[in-house]
């Protein structure tokens, strides 16, 4: 979506542009930071924008670009300050609204990230950046359903956005449709393999369709990539929990635990293992980590076993 935002604003610039040789400065400058913003150059992009700023201070369009600039950069602060302004001499630029909803998203504030997407979407024409940013905010204000129907859309309009399989996917695991989440996972899978956020994905819908087998396989896979050896050893110790093969599942909690320390569940999973391995005291200490973690389920036990 960038290029052809930067593109669009370099257009609206010529058409208000002035015949001075002042104002032809500034439009030189912008023009020069615009390149910059195409080989992602934004260090240099901004003092190009500062620059022709300091020369046309009224134009909407530079500091929407300097605004953007400065949120590849993670100064969220002067990109807000820069697209609320742009915004401010131009109540009708749908892509300012877009850019501000994607900070909001950044700082987790999803319910005016919403409302400024909303607002794009009376301004803008549909793109599949607009659907599939609004999708990961339902995503995340838990409206699963809202969420899945942007996805939709967005892969309706760009077939090819693998990513939004992925957040897809999550969205079905809140709607439950667990089948459905591994075959989106399933779609990054088939480019990459060894995807370990569509592999995490895909290891907790088998678990909740209990296809242990089928974990198995996805936590051999996992345990090879880097980061998701805590996972898979989890899923590997829970369904030896319940298969009640506790020396396996003693030491695939005590492996996820050391690669996930502050994965509340593996602790908690792990001392129940050690309770019945009559460890009482190691599974005290488990029990009391997951509930520093915020397991509130824990208490329960402490309460019973550990006084």
């Amino acid at each position: 979506m960038i290029n052809r935002i930067f593109f669009i604003l370099v257009c609206v610039f010529l058409t208000i542009g002035t015949s001075s040789i002042f104002a032809q400065d500034g439009m030189k400058y912008f023009s020069l930071g615009n390149e910059q913003t195409k080989v992602y150059n934004w260090e240099k992009a901004i003092k190009y924008f500062d620059t022709s700023l300091a020369i046309l201070p009224q134009f909407p369009a530079i500091y929407y670009n300097r605004g953007i600039s400065k949120y590849y950069m993670n100064d969220f602060e002067g990109a807000f300050s820069d697209l609320n302004y742009a915004i401010s001499l131009n109540p009708g630029l749908a892509e300012g609204y877009y850019w501000r909803a994607a900070i909001y998203n950044s700082l987790g504030r999803t319910q005016p990230a919403l409302d400024d997407l909303n607002k794009a979407f009376t301004l803008l024409v549909r793109s599949h950046d607009l659907y599939d940013l609004r999708g990961i905010v339902y995503l995340q204000l838990g409206q699963f359903q809202n969420s899945v129907n942007d996805f939709n859309q967005a892969l309706f309009l760009d077939p090819a956005r693998i990513k939004t399989h992925l957040s897809r996917a999550k969205a079905y695991m809140g709607l439950q449709l667990y089948d459905m989440a591994i075959s989106d996972a399933q779609r990054i899978l088939d480019t990459n393999k060894y995807s370990l956020p569509a592999l995490e994905v895909k290891i907790q819908a088998q678990m909740a369709l209990k296809k242990y087998q089928e974990v198995n396989e996805t936590a051999t896979i996992l345990k090879t990539v880097p980061g998701g050896e805590g996972i898979a050893n989890y899923n590997l110790g829970y369904i030896s929990y319940i298969n009640r093969d506790h020396i396996k599942a003693l030491s695939y909690f005590q492996d996820a635990v050391r690669y996930l320390p502050d994965f509340a569940e593996a602790h908690y999973m792990y001392g129940l293992t050690l309770i019945d391995d009559h460890k009482e005291k190691e599974a005290c200490d488990e029990i009391k980590k997951a509930y520093s973690l915020g397991f509130a389920a824990a208490a329960t036990v402490l309460a019973r076993i550990c006084q």
